[in-house]
């Protein structure tokens, strides 16, 4: 189907090899409204936070 898929923890989380850093509310929305905002998208997880709705 080539739709391009995304993980919620990767949305929450800048992963590094060093170590995952947690992304700041700004950053984690803007990132987010990103994928949402294009015209297709599957997004997998298990958030139930404001900013998933």
């Amino acid at each position: 189907m080539n739709i391009p898929y995304y993980e919620l923890d990767h949305v929450v989380w800048k992963r590094h090899d060093a170590g995952d850093i947690r992304r700041k509310e700004g950053e984690r929305d803007k990132y987010l409204g990103g994928i949402v905002g294009s015209s297709t998208w599957i997004i997998e997880g298990a958030h139930t936070h404001k900013w998933v709705e």
